[in-house]
């Protein structure tokens, strides 16, 4: 789609079918043409400690990943970072990164992933860090929970960042951020990647719209006010193998103090075809006992409430 560059490999999902008797592998490779269905859409890769949530097996899927892992050796700095794609178009990425030799450290920035950070700050990649909270999967609803510490520099306790993720009707995402431990004159920011530097923004930059003519887009509405906005022009690598030429992107940075971060952010993120976009908003964010947060939001007319998962 578009200057990106997909690589088909559903013929080595085939192969791997073949090679160990997995119907469930054939029924991904040939989108449910032949095989089994595999019992789930979402799962939680313990091990790796990466969350995948997705409305079907199709190409055209709903779907996100999320990112929640420690050090292997080959990490980008974006430790709860997100990416989406639907319609088979990614629309929430991150900048991907070509040649080792040239702007590698440019494209690693964590701040030009989806993900939030301590404003221009490489976030840790400790393989004690981070960490998959709660993940639960059902009939209409996934939800997963991880969390990172980020150091603040000598003698201080480090911040700790958490995200919650909801998959609601297993087509659209809300984004609960919370902020523990940041002092008042900390900048923190929210991040969010866009494949493209046509973006209509509007509500003081509280609601925001990919604007590709056609095939799917997506809207994104922030639910906590006070946060400012400010709008980068970034890059993202688009080619494989690795060709030095890349894609104009926009990554866009949420900005507060401490202070504010500390009473959280909310971000509501919904896949549409076409240009006409759903009507879709926050309607209330309730603090609830024992630090849970409830999460009133409309999507296309249906009301809908999410309460965030708490440890005992």
């Amino acid at each position: 789609d578009g200057p990106f560059v997909t690589i088909d490999l559903t013929h080595f999902i085939e192969l791997g079918a073949d090679l160990f008797g997995r119907e469930d592998w054939r029924y991904v490779a040939t989108e449910g043409g032949e095989g089994t269905r595999p019992p789930f859409r979402s799962a939680l890769l313990s091990d790796s400690q990466l969350v995948t949530m997705r409305s079907d097996w199709s190409r055209e899927a709903n779907w996100l990943f999320f990112k929640v892992s420690p050090e292997s050796g080959h990490h980008h700095r974006d430790t709860l970072g997100t990416q989406i794609w639907a319609g088979g178009r990614r629309l929430l990425i991150e900048p991907y990164t070509g040649y080792y030799t040239e702007e590698r450290d440019v494209f690693n920035r964590s701040w030009w992933h989806s993900t939030p950070t301590l404003g221009q700050s490489l976030l840790p990649i400790r393989g004690d860090n981070p960490e998959v909270l709660h993940w639960e999967t059902g009939d209409t609803l996934d939800y997963a929970v991880g969390q990172i510490t980020v150091p603040l520099g000598d003698g201080q306790y480090p911040a700790r960042f958490r995200r919650h993720v909801f998959f609601g009707d297993h087509a659209w995402w809300v984004i609960w951020d919370e902020f523990a431990g940041v002092p008042g004159g900390r900048v923190v920011w929210e991040n969010f990647h866009f494949p493209t530097r046509e973006l209509e923004t509007g509500a003081g930059g509280r609601v925001v719209k990919t604007m590709f003519e056609s095939g799917a887009n997506l809207l994104m509405a922030v639910g906590v006010p006070g946060w400012t906005l400010a709008k980068e022009q970034t890059r993202s690598w688009d080619t494989h193998p690795y060709s030095g030429e890349t894609t104009p992107t926009t990554t866009l940075h949420y900005q507060a103090d401490g202070e504010l971060a500390s009473q959280g952010f909310a971000a509501l993120l919904v896949p549409f075809a076409g240009r006409s976009a759903p009507a879709a908003r926050f309607e209330q964010i309730e603090q609830r006992e024992g630090g849970r947060v409830k999460l009133h939001v409309t999507v296309g007319g249906t009301k809908h409430t999410f309460t965030t998962w708490r440890e005992k």
